[in-house]
């Protein structure tokens, strides 16, 4: 994430999947699944217009809960 290795040790068995790299626009979100090897997600979309990434205003819905990783407390954002 920005230039960064991100640790991700929620990740299903057998690795990340293969290296990629992309910029996501402004105002656009980037969508991976914990399951690299098996999921349809952003990377699956390449192609695609927006190049993968989806527009944050067309996100619907909001956190009620959290089950991975687990820790002591969540709160859910305001809104």
């Amino acid at each position: 994430v920005d230039g960064a290795p991100l640790d991700e040790p929620y990740l299903a068995p057998g690795g990340p999947g293969p290296d990629f790299d992309v910029v996501v626009p402004a105002g656009r979100l980037w969508l991976l699944g914990d399951d690299r090897e098996d999921s349809l997600d952003s990377r699956d979309h390449l192609g695609s217009p927006g190049g993968g990434s989806v527009e944050a205003e067309s996100v619907q819905g909001r956190v009620v809960a959290v089950a991975w990783p687990p820790v002591s407390r969540v709160e859910p954002p305001a809104g």
